[in-house]
């Protein structure tokens, strides 16, 4: 199915924009996957143009391979916005959820597809894991999905200072397989900092049977620096 956008077919520009990357294959085993083969990047000094002008733009070409060249430095990048285009394809018979990850916290992002085009802000809340009765922070992330034996070409408009790679481009995860690996970082965090704040404990205990027997106001000091550092252990525990 060709999608028109005003007189340009965008389907029509990977004929002829040499550019222009292959689609990004993804299947259900895929984590954090780096786009960066697969992207194309146009800057926009004006910081006026639109999902319709960047289509035009990127029909005309003027879409470049991805190069830190490219970028605008750290001095200047808050006076410009960053497109970046690419595309994903399911070749599986299965629908795959998909999430983008990265620093794109409120950043515009449109997909397109047979169906069309539609656009989002990512900028949502949380969302809550398939496999697990938890939920987990939005912040940064975004969820889609790809239908059996299809692709979607993604145009994101980036908007904060941008000026490398670690920056610009987010990462492309299987949902499920995020979700694996997100439930066991996090089972080994939790013994992680229960060990640590057990470790704190004992010290602190430690401490204060000091403090009562010597009445020393400097282990006073460090019985309050331990608590201060159980907390912040504590509330990473709880995250």
């Amino acid at each position: 199915t060709l999608m028109l956008f005003g007189q340009y077919n965008i389907d029509s520009i990977h004929l002829y924009c040499d550019q222009i990357k292959t689609p990004l294959i993804i299947n259900k085993n895929i984590f954090e996957i780096n786009i960066e083969s697969n992207a194309t990047l146009f800057i926009d000094n004006t910081k006026k143009i639109g999902f319709d002008q960047a289509i035009i733009e990127l029909s005309k070409c003027n879409f470049k391979n991805f190069g830190e060249n490219l970028l605008p430095n750290r001095f200047n990048s808050g006076d410009k916005h960053t497109w970046c285009y690419f595309e994903i394809k399911n070749n599986t018979k299965d629908t795959l959820p998909y999430l983008l990850t990265g620093n794109i916290h409120n950043d515009s992002l449109w997909v397109i597809s047979e169906k069309g085009s539609k656009g989002y802000k990512v900028n949502s809340d949380n969302f809550k894991l398939n496999n697990a009765d938890i939920r987990i922070s939005s912040f940064n992330k975004f969820y889609n999905y790809l239908t059996p034996f299809s692709n979607q070409k993604i145009l994101l408009k980036q908007s904060r200072p941008i000026y490398d790679s670690s920056s610009l481009l987010p990462t492309i995860s299987a949902y499920h397989q995020y979700e694996s690996n997100y439930i066991g970082n996090k089972d080994i965090l939790i013994h992680f900092y229960f060990f640590v704040f057990s470790f704190l404990c004992g010290i602190l205990s430690i401490l204060i049977i000091h403090f009562i027997y010597f009445r020393n106001k400097v282990i006073f000091y460090y019985c309050l620096y331990i608590m201060s550092v159980m907390f912040i252990t504590w509330r990473n525990f709880e995250w």
